[in-house]
């Protein structure tokens, strides 16, 4: 989740005092909730952060202040019952209780847990039978008479040694506002309080439980030791080795599901076939498996300090070698190109499987598109394209820009332009269909003539009143003071209408008029 290794004293923690809600449910969804077996794992481990921050408060630094007010503010329910509280009752089904706080405020103060790593180890082993044993700790545990006595001393109530039961559904933690300070302080431990140690140092009894291997592998091993020992020594062992054979998980039945339903089933020979070198297949990968922590193992003693003999390293357990965020970010990152590369090649090469043959690879590459074929646009029109393309005009864009300001007459051009737009966008997208293209282009030539009129109105009031104002001045005078604006207008010339200008073959306006295309049409005739 993190890399721990590059976790260094000028990055001491990921702080989160500008997030809003939507972050810390995000980021609660993506760290705790995704990764979470069941909703009491989550309450635990909620509670827990919050027990180890209210007893650590006085190691962190001031910048941690924020989360600690936030700790002052988690809503905890009355414990016990609630009788005829009608409120009582209500919390209870949408917070914890403080007795269930109170337990892993017990907890912490007996095994001296500090941070998450030791945490972990806590969860996993606090609801076992045989917690007692697992959770042995080195230094050892303080006594139930002295963790109550300082309770009492810090203002607590008794707390009970028993796990808590149940808890409210795990959708209140993030939905309910009561439990947004527990939710913030959730996700700020989840991201701060994890430590590169390792935690069966201080608990070696649970290394055992912790890291044994999958229940699946082990029935599998005891099956086929069964099945060895039955050969060995009679029917009785046959018989148990059969029935460790059925609880596990054969490889073929493991095989015949990845094949999916889509494929024939497996023979029943073949099934037993597979099954026999079931053993052989997990002797292998446990190789594999031994090699990868290996290179792992290589990996950070090569990365790690000058002397190269690797003492600070045998104290980890394989679960840090085996975790990729635990590489340094050069090897992580050469190691993601390589990764990258090979999916690249991989594609490359399941893509050269179906190659085409020679003949139509080059009839492929031969063919050209010619007019009147492949004129579809290859790309599906949008409405701001049609806007740019009536805007871009010369008229409409000086009228736009320059001569009309932020009254009215601005605010109507923009409308109308986006009324041509508009009819322009619904033409190109149904300009196969002769039926909708000939009502479209009705359409385009109303909104059409509606612009031309107004760009027409706007354009000679102006030049008019221009022209006023250059008479009503002596001929020197006006000719020195000719405004800019007004002999830009001239230059430019009178509007050319938009209903007169045809569309191309895919319904894309175009700037060519009807005379122009009829002059272009036109056949050569000979000079006078």
């Amino acid at each position: 989740m993190l890399d721990l290794l590059e976790r260094q004293p000028q990055f001491p923690a990921l702080h989160l005092e500008r997030a809003s809600r939507l972050h810390y449910v995000e980021l609660f969804k993506t760290l705790v909730l995704d990764r979470a077996l069941a909703p009491i794992e989550v309450w635990d481990k909620a509670l827990l952060y919050r027990a180890i921050l209210r007893e650590r408060r006085a190691a962190y630094p001031p910048a941690f202040a924020y989360i600690l007010t936030e700790l002052e503010h988690c809503v905890l329910a009355p414990g016990g019952p609630s009788g005829d509280d009608a409120a009582a009752a209500a919390l209870q089904q949408r917070c914890p209780t403080q007795a269930d706080a109170d337990y892993f405020v017990y907890m912490v103060k007996k095994y001296y847990i500090d941070n998450a790593v030791e945490g972990h180890v806590l969860l996993r082993c606090h609801r076992e039978p045989q917690a007692k044993d697992l959770l042995f700790s080195n230094p050892p545990p303080k006594s139930d008479e002295e963790v109550q006595a300082a309770m009492r001393q810090d203002g607590a109530p008794a707390a009970a040694v028993g796990a808590p039961a149940r808890y409210p559904p795990v959708e209140a933690l993030w939905r309910c506002e009561e439990n947004l300070p527990l939710l913030k302080v959730l996700v700020f431990a989840e991201l701060n309080l994890l430590v590169s140690e390792n935690p069966f140092v201080k608990f070696p009894q649970a290394q055992a439980a912790l890291t044994r291997p999958y229940a699946a592998e082990a029935a599998a091993a005891d099956a086929t030791e069964g099945q060895r020992g039955g050969r060995h020594h009679g029917g009785s062992a046959v018989g148990r080795g059969r029935a460790g054979a059925q609880d596990a998980v054969s490889l073929a039945s493991v095989i015949a599901d990845r094949r999916g339903h889509l494929l024939a089933p497996i023979p029943r020979n073949t099934a037993m076939a597979i099954d026999g070198r079931a053993g052989d297949v997990r002797r292998l990968q446990q190789r594999h498996h031994r090699e990868d922590t290996a290179a792992f193992h290589a990996l950070l003693k090569r990365d790690g300090d000058g002397d190269g003999d690797g003492a600070a390293y045998t104290a980890y357990a394989d679960w840090f070698y085996l975790n990729p965020r635990a590489v340094r970010a050069e090897e992580r990152d050469g190691l993601h190109r390589q990764g990258l590369a090979a999916l690249r090649l991989y594609d490359e090469a399941s893509r050269d499987l179906y190659r085409v043959s020679y003949a139509e690879a080059e009839a492929a590459a031969g063919t050209r598109p010619v007019e009147g074929e492949n004129v579809a646009p290859s790309y599906l029109p949008t409405l701001p394209h049609f806007v740019a393309l009536v805007a871009k005009d010369r008229h409409v864009s000086y009228l736009q820009h320059v001569l009309l300001g932020s009254d009215g007459g601005a605010r109507e051009l923009e409308r109308r332009v986006g009324q041509l737009a508009r009819a322009l966008h619904q033409t190109a997208l149904e300009y196969h269909v002769e039926r909708s293209r000939r009502v479209h282009r009705q359409k385009v030539n109303v909104a059409a003539c509606l612009l031309d009129r107004l760009v027409e109105d706007e354009w000679r009031r102006f030049l008019q009143q221009a022209a006023l104002t250059r008479a009503s001045q002596a001929p020197e005078a006006a000719h020195a003071a000719e405004d800019a604006v007004a002999s830009m207008a001239r230059r430019i010339g009178s509007p050319r209408k938009f209903e007169t200008r045809i569309l191309d073959e895919s319904g894309f306006a175009t700037d060519a008029r009807v005379e122009d295309y009829t002059r272009w049409m036109a056949a050569p005739a000979a000079p006078q």
